[in-house]
């Protein structure tokens, strides 16, 4: 044993050995989860959650609403789609999902009982509105419900590497 560890009890080593096994675990978990990207907003009693998970070849976009208070809470668009996505580097927009796509106008509706939560997933497989790869770099990636009443955008920084191709 060194002379640094003469006289020291065992198990405070073992301890502080634990410690350290706490830490690099934590460490790592830590690293996993901020890997994907999380934006969250509350307005009157409902969550949004805006996460971004790179699954390699795209990124999957999730936008969840989860309805916190006491009663039912309604939800109205006249968009005939409830949610749109867009990314941008700077102030020039690259990508939008609704881009090509037709909805039909009209209401829509929703309601979420206490606690509930409803989902909207969508992919982006990393191409500009034009068909051509973003280069790797800084983007803004914004989710927006498309509602009657308040709009809320939620907003993520993202970085794209540079691909391992």
């Amino acid at each position: 044993m060194s002379p640094f560890f003469a006289g020291t009890n065992r198990s405070l080593l073992i301890t502080l050995f634990d410690i350290f096994i706490l830490v690099v675990i934590f460490y790592f978990i830590k690293g996993y989860y901020m890997l994907t990207p999380i934006a969250v907003k509350k307005i009157d009693d409902v969550q949004y959650t805006f996460r971004i998970i790179d699954e390699g070849a795209h990124f999957r976009l999730n936008l969840t609403v989860k309805n916190l208070s006491d009663s039912l809470k309604s939800f109205r668009s006249h968009e005939g789609h409830y949610f749109e996505f867009e990314a941008s580097q700077g102030e020039k927009r690259l990508w939008t999902w609704s881009k090509d796509k037709f909805f039909l106008r009209s209401d829509a509706a929703f309601t979420l009982n206490q606690n509930e939560s409803k989902e909207f997933n969508t992919g982006w497989d990393k191409l500009d509105d034009w068909g051509q790869r973003v280069k790797p770099g800084h983007y803004d990636v914004r989710c927006r419900l498309m509602l009657l009443s308040d709009e809320p955008v939620l907003s993520i920084k993202l970085r794209i590497k540079e691909s391992s191709k």
